[in-house]
């Protein structure tokens, strides 16, 4: 009986060792039931989901997926999915517990990929498809303007878009705009067909669009000669040469190359006829931030993330793409 007892407890003892000393079992990135569901088969429901057609979606995949894959001893989360994953935030504008409950992973997994993911897509893309104008493509962009909307030699059109966030911690009044909300303003600028040709993003929601003109690279550059704009030419029917010029709205101060329209209600019949013109020409950069915010619907979310997570995210992967898909669309 004594001898029954002792191997008894040297059993219990031993079993309790093997039950401590055993290695945790991991658990999984992505459940085996979702692995396969990361693609949809059916193309108008995966042009839904990521707003990118398979064609497009395999090609981006194709430059980015060897920046974003990963090697580990577990199997990874795969290029595709992490790319499916960012565009799905970006297109619909769930948050980053919706789309860890969807894809079934973890919240900080999530926003670790959705981060790596927009790094690659502005390394990657930015060189391929954001590049300045040169002289040639000014000149094409003036006929687009010429042709289109009845304004001879502009070459572009500017304003600023605010982008909700969070306010962040201890930023006092840095981020409050006149729309009572905290933001940062993307300020862009696009031609004729509403494509855009320069984005500058992260300044304070509290700054006018004429003081984020005047801080940003491309207000240095206007200011300095150095946007390789073509040589002064005249208007049609004219023979003195006239600058090519850019049009803002009345936030922006008047310059060589930047018009803006007459303030005020008793206009004459010529300056009527001018800001008309004006206000044609500048509904272009209105016009491209709504497919812009009709396509990602993030913009009409407020973004949970820090400031300059936020600019990695729009320029990185909104602003990005959508100078990509323009470009396949040619």
């Amino acid at each position: 009986m004594e001898n029954r007892k002792r191997y008894l407890a040297a059993l219990g003892l031993g079993l309790l060792y093997l039950r401590l000393n055993k290695r945790k079992t991991r658990r999984w990135w992505v459940r085996p039931i979702n692995r396969n569901q990361m693609r949809l088969q059916d193309p108008e429901q995966f042009f839904n989901y990521t707003r990118l057609t398979t064609a497009q979606f395999d090609l981006l995949l194709t430059w980015i997926g060897p920046s974003i894959a990963k090697n580990s001893f577990r199997e990874p989360i795969s290029p595709g999915a992490r790319l499916a994953l960012t565009l799905r935030h970006l297109a619909s504008g769930d948050s980053i517990p919706t789309l860890a409950f969807s894809y079934r992973i973890g919240k900080s997994t999530a926003c670790m990929i959705i981060n790596e993911t927009c790094d690659a897509l502005w390394i990657i893309l930015q060189p391929r498809v954001l590049q300045p104008p040169n002289k040639i493509e000014w000149q094409e962009i003036s006929s687009g303007f010429q042709t289109c909307w009845n304004l001879p030699n502009c070459v572009g059109s500017m304003d600023g878009e605010h982008v909700r966030i969070r306010a962040p911690y201890n930023s006092g009044s840095t981020y409050f705009n006149y729309k009572k909300t905290f933001s940062i303003v993307l300020f862009a600028v696009c031609d004729y067909k509403y494509c855009f040709t320069h984005v500058d993003i992260g300044a304070y929601g509290s700054q006018s669009d004429g003081g984020v003109l005047k801080l940003s690279k491309f207000g240095y550059n206007l200011n300095n000669g150095q946007l390789d704009l073509p040589e002064d030419m005249p208007f049609p029917g004219m023979q003195e040469n006239k600058p090519f010029y850019f049009v803002g709205d009345e936030a922006f101060p008047l310059q060589m190359n930047l018009l803006r329209p007459f303030g005020g209600k008793n206009l004459t019949h010529d300056k009527q006829i001018y800001n008309y013109r004006l206000s044609r020409a500048r509904r272009c950069i209105e016009n491209a931030f709504g497919i812009l915010a009709s396509r990602f619907r993030l913009f009409h979310t407020t973004i949970l993330k820090n400031p300059e997570h936020v600019g990695t995210v729009i320029k990185a992967c909104v602003l990005t793409l959508e100078k990509y898909l323009g470009k396949m669309r040619q």
